[in-house]
């Protein structure tokens, strides 16, 4: 929780820190990976970002916030890769809102 007010706060050196804290006390919780990479993101350190959500999903396939921000990222950097359809189908059926939902769809047709 501590990472996050920092997040909202603009202090991303110290989410950052408070997220790997919480990633080494929750090793199988995917939730910690997932706040990092988007503290990367917005740091502006995609390749990190992108290699952290990807280790977020190692540790949770299922995780639909993982695979959401993975997804986004891909197609905000231009960094699509085979697996990225696959993503966009399983937003698709059961993204976290209607608009994850279309925005999937959306990127599936342009496909």
């Amino acid at each position: 929780n501590l990472g996050i007010v920092y997040f909202r706060r603009g202090q991303l050196y110290e989410a950052s820190g408070e997220f790997e804290w919480a990633r080494k006390l929750m090793p199988g919780n995917p939730d910690p990976r997932i706040n990092l990479a988007i503290t990367l993101e917005s740091a502006g350190r995609t390749t990190e970002a992108l290699a952290t959500f990807r280790t977020a999903l190692e540790i949770a396939p299922e995780s639909i916030a993982g695979i959401q921000g993975l997804a986004a990222l891909q197609f905000r950097t231009g960094q699509t890769d085979s697996q990225t359809s696959e993503h966009l189908r399983e937003i698709a059926l059961r993204g976290e809102d209607e608009s994850w939902r279309r925005w999937a769809q959306a990127k599936l047709a342009e496909r």
